[in-house]
């Protein structure tokens, strides 16, 4: 019988954190595959266990669980301020040992794949700590439509977790729940596996283009703050437009033509590196997307397309604007200080989520508008024989190794063809978002490239024909979209980015004072003098002036630009030494030289603001 007292007090402490609670009810019950599980009374405790296939799994000890958790918990690495992800509740004793060793500044996810054994745990086995804690996020299984959302363990893992913390991160699995929820478990590691690899994509890519970052961020900003109202253009949609994914896959040469009949009869929305090949056809887009911080230029030399509506973010390539006489519409990009502001002041961009790809982004743009009905063109994701890009698209003539990263996908037909794991990121994107949305129909009218599953394969004149009952002026539909600004709104934003650079002055003086107290930390640790109250206060201020410098909006471009050094000093900064006055010196030596690249990063920004 459950214990009235031990359930209740879980039950407040759920009450406390309503998110937990909301997806534990909204937590699936048809889940009959799964295993039984109940608890024995044994020496006048409670021991949780688990049966599948007539096979009983303890998910606990039956004699000493202290000894069981002494032996695990010697498993764990002893980071300083680690993140952990945990496949399983169980009856919380890892949980709880885990809490018993983090940091105020620690996380612990917890994936729980059986919500039924979760409410069965909370009637016998006290958890409000554990539950209590806001440290802890606890997560269950849900249905498709909570995909990038608080349900989503992709989209949660990816928010809570900071490049810098992937060297530290802790992954953990409870006791028999591999035996006992194998597929779940499966999901879990891959899902965490796209959360990793994607960090580190994308901390390569601010490594790479840094500087193109932070120049392009305060070069777009008069543009930004001239820019049209995503969100003005959703009550302006006609209900049951389709939207006309248009990429540069090889397969666009075959059918291009057939894209003519769809003008008027939808939004033609193309990808930066297909406008060119739409426009030495005779087809003019009504909306072209780019996002890349570095783009060939040779994608924009054609006039007419500066006359497209365009899609791009305040990271987006200078060379894309120039020139540039139509509407353009802004997502949030990956700029905090930017961000901050017009969260700030009620000014909405929205986050348009990507897998890496233009179309990615044009498809969440779509979608973000209204748009449920998409067909794909040109979306081949895969090579057909040495053609990574469709005729007349810059990159068809360019000569690239196409098997560097090769591999093999199941076709638009049936076969076996090659990809390369870049494009396999889309892909998975579009199925990602294809399952997460049972309300919209997504039409493949690619007719080559690779299979994407949840789409309808149809030839492109086939989907036209679909579509050619659907009158829709798209040009005039972006025209006259809303402002984004008003004139006080964009005055008062182009003063904060102007402010902005202002605070490389004070920078750069609160990193000389640093730089002298290292230099004095140094010499004490040298002489041995380190137990004194002048090193205290010394490592004090330092930490004081950490605080103070980044909590200004400038450190975030000057981090950008020397992100690859402040990678190896963070990579290094978790390391251990022999004793303690080699700790005090390797810290010393490391905050001294935080602060020399924080020093070249002002001076990398001094150019920058020289630029603008």
């Amino acid at each position: 019988m459950s214990s009235n007292s031990v359930y209740d007090k879980n039950m407040r402490a759920l009450e406390s954190r309503p998110l937990i609670l909301e997806l534990m009810n909204r937590c699936s019950e048809c889940f009959p595959e799964f295993p039984s599980f109940g608890s024995e009374e044994i020496a006048g405790r409670h021991v949780l266990f688990g049966i599948k296939d007539d096979t009983v799994f303890n998910l606990d000890s039956m004699y000493d669980s202290g000894a069981l958790l002494d032996i695990w918990e010697k498993s764990l690495d002893d980071e300083f301020n680690s993140k952990y992800i945990m496949f399983g509740m169980g009856n919380g004793m890892y949980a709880h040992r885990i809490l018993d060793r983090m940091s105020q500044d620690s996380m612990l996810l917890i994936y729980e794949p059986d919500c039924m054994l979760f409410r069965y745990v909370i009637e016998y086995f006290d958890l409000s700590r554990i539950i209590s804690d806001k440290r802890v996020i606890i997560m269950f299984p849900q249905t498709e439509d909570v995909i990038e959302s608080e349900g989503d363990l992709y989209y949660v893992s990816a928010a809570n977790l900071e490049y810098t913390d992937l060297e530290i991160l802790q992954i953990i699995e409870y006791m028999n729940y591999r035996r006992l929820y194998p597929e779940e478990r499966e999901y879990f590691h891959s899902t965490l596996n796209e959360v990793i690899n994607y960090m580190r994509a994308n901390r390569n890519v601010m490594t790479r283009f840094g500087k193109s970052f932070v120049t392009n961020a305060f070069n777009n900003a008069p543009l930004l703050s001239m820019s049209r109202s995503i969100d003005s253009l959703k009550p302006a949609l006609k209900e049951g437009v389709s939207g006309i994914i248009v990429s540069s896959g090889p397969s666009l040469s075959k059918n291009v033509e057939q894209l003519k009949a769809a003008k008027g009869h939808g939004i033609i929305a193309a990808a930066d590196s297909a406008v060119s090949v739409l426009l030495n056809h005779g087809i003019m887009p009504d909306i072209f997307f780019c996002v890349d911080a570095k783009k060939n230029p040779g994608h924009f030399t054609n006039p007419l397309i500066k006359n497209i509506a365009m899609g791009c973010d305040i990271n987006t390539t200078a060379v894309a604007f120039e020139g540039q006489k139509s509407p353009l519409f802004f997502e949030k990009g990956e700029d905090p200080h930017i961000e901050a502001y017009l969260k700030d002041h009620g000014i909405n961009l929205p986050r348009l989520k990507t897998g890496g790809s233009v179309a990615n982004t044009a498809m969440s743009f779509l979608l973000e508008i209204g748009v449920t009905n998409f067909i794909l063109v040109g979306q081949d994701l895969a090579y057909t024989g040495d053609k990574s890009h469709a005729e007349g698209s810059l990159r068809a003539s360019w000569d690239m190794d196409l098997t560097v990263n090769e591999c093999m996908v199941p076709g638009y037909y049936g076969d076996m063809i090659r990809s390369s794991g870049e494009f396999v990121t889309y892909r998975k994107w579009f199925e990602r978002k294809i399952a997460s949305r049972p309300d919209i129909k997504v039409i493949n009218a690619t007719e080559g490239g690779a299979a994407i599953e949840g789409c309808i394969s149809m030839t492109l004149a086939e989907a036209v024909e679909g579509i050619r009952d659907m009158d829709f002026d798209a040009e005039a539909f972006f025209a006259e979209a809303k402002p984004l600004m008003d004139e006080n709104e964009r005055a008062g934003f182009m003063k904060y980015m102007d402010e902005t650079l202002g605070e490389l002055g004070y920078l750069a003086e609160q990193v000389r004072e640093a730089l002298k107290i290292y230099d004095e930390m140094e010499k004490l640790v040298i002489e041995n003098k380190y137990r004194n109250p002048r090193f205290s206060k010394l490592f004090q201020r330092t930490q004081e002036i950490s605080a103070d410098i980044k909590d200004r909006g400038i450190m975030y471009y000057v981090e950008c630009l020397v992100q690859e050094e402040m990678t190896q000093i963070m990579d290094r900064a978790y390391r251990s030494e022999d004793d303690e006055r080699a700790e005090l010196l390797a810290g010393v030596r490391n905050g001294r030289e935080y602060f020399e690249i924080i020093k070249k990063g002002i001076t990398l920004m001094e150019e920058v603001k020289k630029s603008d």
